[in-house]
C-alpha cells in the first residue's frame, strides 16, 4: 500500500543538497507547486537533474504522472536515469 507522505518545502532542499542540487533556481523548482513548469534548459546547467529529483518527490507526495518532452529521446532516457537513480538513493528516508 502506497503511504501518503508530505515533503516540506525545507526538506526537499536539504535532500536535494546532500545529492549536489544546491542552486537558488534548482531550488525554485524542487519547491514549485505550479501544475505547469516550462524551463528553458539551453540557459540553466543542471535544471534537469533538479526536474528529475522534483519529479519523483512529486510522485511519491501526489501519484502525479509526468511527461518529459524533449527534442531528442536521448534527453528524456536520461532523465529517467536521473530519477531511477534518485529513487534508489533516497528509498530508505521516504518509505
Amino acid at each position: 500500500m502506497k503511504k501518503n507522505i508530505t515533503i516540506v518545502p525545507k526538506t526537499r532542499i536539504a535532500t536535494a543538497n546532500k545529492l549536489g542540487i544546491d542552486q537558488t533556481y534548482q531550488h525554485d523548482l524542487i519547491v514549485d507547486k505550479s501544475p505547469l513548469i516550462n524551463v528553458l534548459k539551453s540557459r540553466a546547467i543542471g535544471i534537469s537533474y533538479a526536474g528529475a529529483f522534483k519529479k519523483l518527490l512529486d510522485a511519491y507526495e501526489e501519484s502525479k504522472q509526468y511527461i518529459f518532452v524533449s527534442q531528442r529521446k536521448e534527453n528524456v532516457e536520461l532523465l529517467l536515469d536521473y530519477v531511477d537513480n534518485f529513487h534508489r538513493d533516497i528509498k530508505e528516508e521516504i518509505d
